[in-house]
């Protein structure tokens, strides 16, 4: 931790000593006190010392060489001088405060006499131990940082780590001046600043400033800018500091669902999770309960089984883009729920609800709409399921688009698309068994209805039950999702209900 004058100058000895500011500022920071004589000693420092001096080496020398003393201390960036009057000098000599004014150098004047061993041991002792002190807090916040960058934290989470640590607003800014971050919402820290230079492996990619007035000593900003550096290196998408405003950008495109602009479509595209026939999108939304900021947390997890995913924190959900599905030795199905199993691992009591995969960008939109309506359902939040299909959803998702007829068409092709496929290339077709059964009271009545016989209508059942996902297990919005879509189905057809 950084040592000022002002602060030596507090400390009993040196008060006994009546110092008197000549020069310069106390605020100044000392990293050591020495003592000489000598005229030429600044060859001999290394900057940041406070020299004291009774000037016994000066007591002959003009005034020239007097302001010649002050100008080599200046040089060689000593922390100050302290002239003790006395023998020597009864007043601090002209010539070296002009010299110190010019330069900016504290210049200070002690008018008691107190012995140089008794100051520089205080002196010593409160370097070392703020030294000390020093080094157990860049530990603390060196773990402090760590943790945020293992927590998967974003940059503006780790600028509030930052900024915290050193009392002031903190902000970065890329190389190419493009992307701007602040801590929480405060601007960019505007001049006088102090700068970190972040690296990453692909070289300097932008800086980290501090306000000057900051409590920020070197080490401290050097671990910052590791930081900051980490978390650009970390991101899993694009390069650093861009792909993080992609995904600021990202929340904008889900709060614009269903209607995407050109400036939505850029940002999935630039994500690389824009949806195309051979790579459909994949949507899903996590409830996570009682967790903060679990969106990265959720984010690796999906990379497990995606090899693009991308997760951004919604007012109801946690939303996952992903495409691009890992080979596993299961189904897709059971891919699935091993990754809401995960997640439910890592997030105690968290739901995930399976979304449709899609293959355009008006379509990837009317999903995300429809995903934010699901999760709004009060029924789903309650929910104790690790998972959610998307089989289970879509009465739900019926209901929120009855005025539009091309929605319902979609709902029926969708629910009946496995006996819709059957029945074109296979003979007697199953329609019209999932119809009587609908209409009947038992599977005896719906044979007799068809004019079938029992063991007919028993296997015929068990097909539609395994096109259709109808078990015995089956939920009843399952049912009632089929039950919905066989009778829009024949009111399409036929006209009747």
């Amino acid at each position: 931790m950084v040592t000022t004058a002002r602060e030596l100058l507090g400390l009993p000895i040196l008060r006994r000593a009546r110092p008197e500011v000549l020069s310069g500022h106390l605020n100044v920071p000392v990293r050591w006190v020495h003592t000489s004589e000598i005229f030429e000693i600044d060859a001999l420092l290394q900057g940041g010392e406070l020299l004291l001096t009774t000037g016994l080496g000066l007591v002959r020398e003009p005034p020239h060489r007097l302001a010649a003393y002050i100008e080599g201390l200046a040089e060689r960036r000593v922390a100050g001088v302290a002239l003790e009057l006395g023998r020597p000098f009864a007043e601090v000599p002209e010539a070296m405060v002009e010299a110190a004014k010019e330069r900016e150098l504290l210049l200070i004047a002690f008018h008691e006499v107190v012995p140089w061993v008794q100051v520089t041991e205080a002196a010593h002792r409160l370097l070392v131990s703020k030294e000390v002190t020093g080094l157990r807090r860049m530990s603390v916040i060196s773990r402090n940082l760590l943790a945020a960058v293992a927590r998967g934290s974003d940059l503006p989470g780790i600028l509030e780590v930052i900024a915290r640590e050193v009392g002031m607003p903190v902000g970065y800014i890329s190389k190419d001046e493009s992307e701007v971050w602040s801590s929480g919402s405060s601007n960019l820290p505007s001049g006088p600043y102090k700068t970190r230079i972040v690296q990453t492996s692909h070289g300097p990619v932008g800086e980290i400033r501090v306000p000057e007035a900051a409590f920020a000593e070197s080490e401290l900003l050097d671990a910052a800018a590791s930081a900051v550096g980490a978390v650009v290196s970390a991101t899993p998408i694009g390069d650093g500091h861009r792909a993080l405003h992609l995904r600021t950008r990202l929340n904008d495109v889900i709060s614009a669902a269903p209607e995407f602009g050109s400036q939505h479509r850029r940002v999935l595209t630039e994500l690389a999770i824009d949806p195309t026939p051979l790579r459909p999108t994949h949507a899903f939304i996590v409830i996570a309960r009682d967790s903060t900021s679990p969106a990265p947390l959720i984010e690796t997890i999906a990379h497990r089984f995606f090899g693009v995913a991308v997760a951004s924190e919604t007012a109801l959900g946690v939303l996952v883009l992903a495409q691009d599905a890992m080979r596993t030795s299961g189904s897709a199905e059971d891919a699935l729920f091993q990754f809401a199993s995960d997640v439910r691992r890592e997030l105690p009591g968290s739901v995930l609800i399976e979304g449709e995969p899609q293959r355009t960008m008006s379509d990837l939109g009317r999903e995300l709409h429809d995903l934010q309506a699901l999760v709004a359902d009060a029924a789903v939040r309650r929910s104790e399921h690790i998972i959610i299909y998307r089989r289970d959803t879509t009465l739900l998702r019926l209901l929120a688009h009855l005025d539009d007829v091309s929605d319902v068409e979609r709902f029926v092709s969708r629910e009946l698309a496995p006996v819709l496929e059957h029945d074109a290339h296979n003979r007697p077709p199953l329609m019209p068994t999932l119809l009587a059964l609908l209409s009947s009271d038992s599977k005896v009545a719906a044979a007799e209805r068809l004019g079938v016989s029992r063991q007919t209508m028993h296997q015929r059942s068990q097909i539609l039950e395994g096109l259709l996902g109808l078990g015995p297990a089956a939920p009843l919005t399952r049912r009632a999702a089929a039950t919905l879509a066989a009778l829009l189905w024949q009111w399409r057809t036929t006209n009747t209900m």
